[in-house]
């Protein structure tokens, strides 16, 4: 009697322990190894070539070539003699913005890390090396 309840209980475990009916997305090959979708498509992508690489080449000087195409009309009147007082303008002014911003913000900082607050000194400490002059 116990012999035969055990091979019904060995038989129902072996059931349970069956594979799905669905097929799934890992392989098994022949040494045992598992191998997914992901790697069979990167396989078969290395195995073509630089095809990838290629494309990749194409749209980049695809890109530059008509950056070059609509930046050239406009550099070339930037740098017209009549633009060269609004070119010194805005180099002045931009330059003035950054030395104040830095200083501003290296000063902030500063006094911020010593004023002993717990997560605002922290922040400021972390953010004072890249306001440092």
């Amino acid at each position: 009697m116990r012999a035969t309840a055990s091979n019904s209980m060995q038989t129902t475990a072996s059931s349970i322990n069956q594979a799905p009916a669905t097929p799934s997305p890992v392989q098994v090959e022949a040494g045992g190894i598992q191998t997914s979708n992901l790697q069979e498509n990167l396989e078969t992508a290395n195995n073509t070539g630089y095809g990838s690489i290629l494309w990749l080449l194409l749209f980049g000087g695809i890109y530059l070539f008509f950056d070059w195409i609509q930046t050239r009309d406009s550099v070339q009147t930037a740098l017209e003699p009549s633009n060269m007082r609004a070119n010194a303008h805005n180099i002045l002014i931009v330059g003035l913005a950054a030395i104040l911003f830095f200083n501003g913000m290296n000063v902030l900082c500063t006094k911020l890390a010593s004023m002993k607050i717990p997560w605002l000194s922290t922040a400021a400490a972390a953010v004072l090396p890249l306001v440092q002059i």
